[in-house]
């Protein structure tokens, strides 16, 4: 890597997804980027680590939107990533055990609602109906049939089983909402991007796709700071910002670009008493998402939970996910072993454990709580999540030779995202702030814009950041457009 200047066009902080594509497509069209990231690795929640030869993958378990037209899809095509990482998509990529029947999602969509269908007989018509909305109406229509009503009023217009819609409902854990609370839009765009659409996994672990976002980038002449950490940055006026590092590094640019929270960039970065006071409270008013406790498992033997072609599988304890959700969002106390995400890594590539072992992740929603109740209570709470395990799959616990634990406390600590938000804002219209700030060069992307959670929405961000930047193109507003930002 070249030698580091003092001057670039833009400083983009946090190398996490949103950076590194909004960096390549702006390194791409020949400006002069610098990235800067405090952990020794890039990709955020988007990474895997290494643990006594298992190789995990932290917090994002798949990719969706992979297909050309999805924003993942287009990233790849518009960077030939595909040169650095081979991405695959398994036959049949979730598996939900609910707690009276179980589906499966199929990449192919004739044979997800034949799984439904075949589960709910007697909604056999509203299935397909439902299924048929969702993946056949166009952006607008769906937009404007929708996007007062929420997803829970949209599933009692076409089902009146309540397990059919329980299972439906699982699928916002996605999202950390409710179907009583998230707009059905929103939650239509989660099942085309991530359920339908999802399931895809880069070979060599989650670690491979930010992994190729890097070398294509650094390929593009953009450079690479890390295991520095922004300690300050100062708008001079409409031309000049000036980013100052931990180690006391100081880079100029024209533009900043911050992946990273707006609660650390505007209260901790900026200088407070610069910003629009009408601004900081909007944001103070603002709902931050539910966070995660993860769990990693390496095991002595093949358990074959998850066949090769399977991606992930969902399990729901309860015959009320929304209330679960909903009680998760409202930090009551509840049973963190009632609903959880089930990957295996290993199934998926054989060489991210050792020969004739399995690794696998475990992932639920939690609460943020504080460093004490999780010192109390991640014992506690990791136990009960495998004595469910255990009735699941008879004789795991036997097999498991490393074991680990992951809290919102973690996250927070890793992604220095506030309260260890694992979906930036909570998933409603209009709860965000817009990617452009009170100063014409700073940009914000990532999940904490308008256009929502999830990788394949990061990428949206990145790359109408950038699009923005190189072709002063009206791609984004200095409103939170609704339209706009989900499109």
């Amino acid at each position: 890597m070249n030698k580091l200047s003092d001057k670039y066009d833009v400083v983009i902080i946090g190398a996490g997804i949103g950076g590194l594509v909004c960096g390549c497509y702006l390194a791409k069209g020949g400006m002069k980027v610098l990235i800067i990231e405090k952990n020794d690795f890039v990709g955020g929640c988007c990474t895997s680590f290494l643990k006594k030869g298992f190789k995990f993958d932290a917090a994002v378990f798949s990719l969706g939107g992979c297909s050309e037209n999805g924003n993942i899809g287009k990233v790849i095509l518009d960077h030939n990533l595909s040169e650095f990482v081979d991405i695959k998509r398994p036959e049949i990529t979730d598996i939900v055990i609910g707690s009276s029947s179980s589906v499966t999602i199929d990449r192919d969509i004739k044979y997800t609602i034949d799984s439904f269908s075949t589960t709910f007989p007697n909604e056999r018509k509203n299935v397909k109906l439902f299924f048929n909305y969702i993946t056949k109406s166009s952006f607008s229509t769906l937009y404007y049939e929708t996007k007062n009503m929420t997803f829970l009023k949209l599933l009692n217009k076409y089902f009146k089983s309540e397990s059919i819609k329980n299972i439906l409902s699982l699928f916002l854990g996605s999202a950390g909402m409710p179907a009583d609370t998230i707009p059905a839009f929103v939650a239509i765009l989660l099942y085309k991007e991530y359920v339908l659409d999802g399931g895809y996994y880069p070979r060599g672990g989650i670690q491979s796709f930010p992994d190729a976002l890097k070398k294509r980038f650094i390929k593009y002449g953009g450079q690479l700071k890390l295991s520095d950490e922004v300690v300050s940055v100062k708008i001079k006026d409409s031309k000049m910002c000036e980013t100052t590092t931990a180690k006391k590094v100081m880079f100029k640019s024209k533009l900043v670009v911050a992946n990273c929270s707006p609660h650390a960039l505007f209260y901790k970065l900026l200088n407070k008493e610069n910003m629009p006071k009408k601004y900081l409270k909007k944001m103070e008013k603002l709902s931050i998402s539910l966070s995660a406790f993860l769990i990693y498992l390496g095991l002595a033997n093949k358990t074959n939970i998850l066949k090769k072609n399977i991606g992930k599988i969902w399990y729901c304890g309860t015959i009320d996910i929304n209330n679960y959700y909903s009680d998760l969002r409202n930090d009551k106390a509840v049973n963190l072993e009632q609903g959880f995400l089930i990957s295996s890594p290993s199934s998926k590539d054989s060489s991210l454990a050792p020969a004739g072992m399995e690794n696998i992740c475990i992932m639920t929603l939690a609460p943020y709580k504080n460093i004490k109740f999780w010192s109390n209570h991640r014992e506690k709470i990791e136990t009960e999540i495998l004595r469910k395990m255990e009735v699941l799959f008879p004789g795991l616990n036997k097999e498991i030779i490393v074991r680990s634990n992951a809290t919102p406390i973690t996250i927070e600590r890793y992604t220095g995202n506030s309260k260890g938000a694992a979906y930036g804002w909570e998933s409603t219209l209009g709860n965000n702030i817009p990617q452009l700030t009170p100063f014409s060069n700073l940009i914000l992307v990532g999940h904490w814009t308008p256009h929502g959670s999830g990788i394949t929405r990061v990428c949206l961000s990145g790359r109408l950041a950038a699009l923005h930047i190189l072709n002063n193109a009206k791609v984004l507003n200095k409103e939170s457009d609704v339209a706009l930002s989900y499109a």
